[in-house]
């Protein structure tokens, strides 16, 4: 079955900037994230045709994907301009195989990168820029690429977010999602209730801070498998647990948006976790 989701790699070729091996082991990271999800992979190669072109002559050792970039499909596709959707095989293969949701990491982020994530929200598409896994000719403007991919409807992210957001998701999605979804039905959609009345029991409990606005999720013991079994102890794996309140959020009101804030936790050093769930305003989030 085909995935709706892909992995776009944009440019990595031997013409481009020498830059791209500081990100070649989070390319390649990345490429494993999306195979062991499932994702279809693309490679974007830039040809210029132009008679007096010195880099990325169609056909020369220039154009080449980079020796050191892990190539796993043959969904290969050649464009002549700056963005990807200039080139029709690779629109037609999208159309083809229904993929709605890109991944965008490769070069420049200036220009090829900056141009295919702007067609691709323009055209409706959900994009996310992993943002250590984009270079540039001049990485003084990478900062800058970011907030511009994030202001035109990109979900900007590092490679260890995506994972980390991954794991909460495969951590909640089959117990504790149907069951947080029961009690919000219970509780008629109402969060005020949720976090006032019914989110307290056996080892967890909640409390609204605004009214409508600001909850506290708290537990009496860290519930992350992981920790319980003794098989990590280092406390940024509370992300983890954040990333899945955010998820079941997203779930329960997936035209709110809502901040998971960690305000204290039992491997900082706290005697409970809490965490402080603000919901911001009434727009589709992208988890």
């Amino acid at each position: 079955m085909v995935s709706t989701r892909a992995l776009v790699v944009i440019d990595i070729q031997n013409d481009i900037t020498k830059h791209y091996r500081d990100i070649i082991d989070n390319l390649n990271a990345a490429i494993d994230w999306a195979t062991e999800q499932g994702l279809e992979v693309v490679y974007i190669k830039h040809n210029n045709p132009s008679p007096g072109s010195r880099t990325f002559k169609p056909g020369s050792k220039g154009a080449e994907l980079v020796p050191e970039l892990k190539v796993v499909t043959d969904n290969v596709f050649v464009k002549t301009k700056a963005s990807a959707l200039t080139s029709e095989a690779f629109v037609d293969y999208i159309q083809e195989s229904g993929i709605t949701e890109f991944y965008i990491v490769g070069a420049d982020a200036t220009a090829c990168v900056k141009s295919t994530c702007y067609n691709m929200t323009k055209a409706g598409y959900a994009v996310h820029v992993l943002s250590d896994c984009v270079t540039s000719y001049d990485l003084r403007k990478i900062d800058e690429m970011l907030a511009y991919y994030a202001g035109k409807g990109c979900e900007v992210a590092t490679l260890q977010e995506l994972l980390e957001n991954d794991q909460a998701i495969a951590c909640v999605k089959d117990r504790v999602l149907p069951a947080q979804l029961e009690l919000y039905q219970s509780c008629d959609g109402d969060l005020d209730r949720v976090y006032g009345e019914a989110m307290n029991g056996s080892g967890y409990f909640g409390r609204v801070i605004e009214p409508g606005r600001v909850y506290e999720l708290g537990y009496e013991r860290c519930t992350c498998p992981k920790v319980l079994f003794g098989q990590i102890t280092d406390p940024d794996q509370c992300n983890c647990s954040r990333q899945s309140i955010l998820y079941i959020l997203g779930r329960l009101e997936p035209n709110s948006s809502f901040e998971v804030e960690i305000s204290e936790t039992v491997l900082r050093g706290a005697d409970y976790c809490r965490f402080r769930i603000t919901k911001e305003s009434n727009h589709p989030q992208v988890l």
